[in-house]
C-alpha cells in the first residue's frame, strides 16, 4: 500500500487543479473531516495508467464531509470555494455524509442507515477501487483513506463494494468507466 500511496500522490499532484483545491480546503481550516474522492481520484491513476490526459474523463470533483451540526451547508461550502477557485475546470459535488440518509431513498430508491463518518461513507461506495479519498492536511502533507487498500485501483480492477449499492448501479457505473477506460477489468456482480 506504501510503493501505491506515494505513486497516488505523485499522480495527484501532476493535476494542478486538484492540488489547488486541495491546499484551498487545507487553508480553510475546517471543523470536521472531509475527503476529495471517487471518481476524480481514481481516474487520475486510471489515466495516467492508460496513457490519457491527466484530466481525461473527469467532470466533476467529489468533495464529501461530515458535519453532523451541519455547521456549514453544502450551499454555503460551494460558495466559498468557488469564491477561492477562479476558473476552477472542474464542477464541484460537495455533499455533507451526515445527511445522505435523508434524501438517498428518494434517489435511489432504497433507504439506508444514516452514516456516523465520512470515512464510513467512503467505505460504502460502489467498487473497491473508488472507496478512495485524498485531503491535505496542515503540515501540506497529504493524506490518503483507502478502506480496502489501492491494489485494486492501480490494477485496474473494478470489483464491488457490496455494502449498500445495488447490482444495477454497480453495473451502470462500471459500465460508464470501461467505456472511457477499456483496460479496465470489471468484476462481475
Amino acid at each position: 500500500m506504501i510503493i501505491y500511496e506515494k505513486q497516488l500522490k505523485e499522480m495527484l499532484e501532476q493535476n494542478e487543479e486538484m492540488i489547488r483545491l486541495l491546499y484551498c480546503l487545507s487553508d480553510l481550516d475546517l471543523p470536521f473531516d472531509y475527503y476529495v474522492a471517487a471518481g476524480c481520484v481514481a481516474n487520475t491513476v486510471w489515466n495516467r495508467l492508460s496513457g490519457n490526459a491527466i484530466d481525461y474523463g473527469i467532470s466533476d470533483v467529489d468533495l464529501v464531509y461530515y458535519d453532523k451540526e451541519n455547521q456549514l451547508s453544502e450551499k454555503e461550502f460551494q460558495r466559498i470555494l468557488s469564491g477561492m477557485l477562479k476558473s476552477f475546470p472542474y464542477q464541484l459535488d460537495i455533499k455533507n455524509q451526515a445527511n445522505v440518509h435523508l434524501w438517498y431513498e428518494e434517489k435511489f430508491g432504497f433507504a439506508i442507515p444514516a452514516y456516523t463518518s465520512v470515512k464510513e461513507a467512503i467505505a460504502s461506495w460502489p467498487t473497491t477501487a473508488t472507496a478512495v479519498g485524498v485531503k491535505m492536511e496542515k503540515n501540506k502533507k497529504m493524506t490518503v483513506y483507502a478502506p480496502y487498500h489501492l491494489d485494486d485501483l492501480f490494477s485496474m480492477k473494478v470489483v464491488p463494494n457490496k455494502v449498500i449499492v445495488t447490482k444495477e448501479i454497480y453495473e451502470c457505473k462500471a459500465r460508464k468507466w470501461k467505456a472511457k477506460w477499456p483496460h479496465l477489468v470489471v468484476y462481475n456482480w
